[in-house]
């Protein structure tokens, strides 16, 4: 072998070590996070943004502002805000009616001398602010939850309350613990949960409302902190999540979650992607990303890293999530088909140095069995 073709080929060995260094060094920094890892857009949100849904009639996302004091009215994929609404005291619990178009949220308000706690509705065809519902002084609204094809509002406070458009149609009974609630695919069964005892409540809705044949279950679950309730809708399941482990129910039989899984300690939101059967999970605990599980077969699929820990999540049209987090709203791509771990092992700089001393003693050792001959 000429020494200048022998010079070519060390040269070559240490291109290529140094290249299967990098490549190696960058799967061991990404392993196991999801490989689109994308944020399409971002945008500042004045005040404390806590509560985010959206209209897909008009594309917008109407985000509550809790020290703001105003609904905002934004264009995720423009990055803007469009209209601002005045939202009262603390508007929270932010939740879209797709039969009469209606944005609802929950706030405080001064009647009559006194402070009470109030859903208000918006008419998202002109983003008018159209009715003050008051549900009394001691009723701090909980959870609220749209039926999709009545357009009935259900709302969780100190009862269950009744609205049809912009009226309070009916209460029923009394709670005396937090409750979070939502309704079934169909919108026929209304579940409650209580976030103290976990208890949970069954009602039959009959005639697009009114509760009857009310069954109550232990969930058999001790540690009742955390709580969130959430419902696939395509597949009737419910998501009930604890400091350590999450939990799902399947509608049909709600009386001891179907699976469970281990999480990180200290859920701080969710969102369900009913279309992808994924649950976006951020923890206290893991400040700056997001935990994505596949809640058919528990799987974990990977992890979102943004920017600060996220506070609310809402859908978007598409293969896209939006993310209120720090102040802001991201809007992140979350195409099912990149839900998948790097199926790479090598991790940290070691063995990435390793790995490469191991190419280059076999292209050296090739090298030199070839210049014997």
């Amino acid at each position: 072998m000429k020494d200048s073709d022998r010079k070519k080929a060390v040269a070559w060995a240490i291109f290529l070590v140094v290249i299967s260094a990098s490549l190696i060094s960058t799967v061991a920094a990404y392993d196991l996070t999801l490989k689109y890892d994308e944020i399409v857009s971002s945008m500042e949100i004045p005040g404390t943004p806590s509560s985010i849904a959206y209209d897909p009639s008009n594309g917008f996302a109407y985000v509550s502002s809790y020290y703001a004091n105003h609904i905002f009215v934004v264009n995720p994929r423009a990055g803007s805000i469009v209209d601002t609404i005045p939202g009262g005291i603390a508007p929270a619990n932010v939740v879209y009616d797709p039969v009469n178009r209606y944005v609802y949220f929950s706030s405080e308000q001064y009647m009559s001398g006194s402070l009470v706690s109030s859903v208000d509705a918006i008419e998202s065809s002109n983003n008018s602010l159209v009715a003050q519902i008051p549900m009394g002084q001691l009723a701090s609204v909980n959870s609220m939850v749209v039926n999709p094809r009545s357009g009935t509002l259900f709302v969780s406070a100190s009862s269950i309350f009744e609205i049809n458009g912009t009226k309070l149609v009916a209460r029923y009974g009394t709670l005396d613990t937090r409750c979070l609630i939502t309704l079934n695919p169909t919108g026929s069964t209304m579940f409650l949960l209580s976030e103290i005892s976990g208890t949970m409540w069954e009602a039959n809705i009959t005639n697009n409302a009114n509760l009857s044949q009310i069954q109550v279950y232990s969930t058999g679950i001790q540690d009742s902190s955390n709580f969130y309730f959430g419902n696939l809708k395509n597949d009737g399941k419910l998501i009930l999540g604890t400091d350590k482990e999450l939990y799902v129910f399947n509608t049909s039989r709600p009386k001891s979650p179907a699976l469970t899984i281990q999480i990180p300690c200290g859920v701080s939101s969710a969102y369900c992607c009913n279309s992808t059967h994924i649950l976006y999970l951020s923890f206290y605990s893991q400040r700056g990303s997001i935990n994505a599980y596949n809640v058919l077969n528990g799987q974990f699929a990977g992890t979102i890293r943004i920017p600060s820990s996220p506070d609310g999540f809402s859908g978007l049209s598409g293969s896209k999530i939006m993310v209120l987090s720090g102040g802001s709203l991201y809007v992140l791509s979350a195409s099912l088909n990149n839900l998948q771990p790097n199926n790479f092992i090598f991790y940290g700089t070691a063995t990435a140095a390793a790995a490469s001393s191991l190419i280059a003693l076999l292209v050296l050792l090739s090298i030199r069995k070839r210049g014997m001959k």
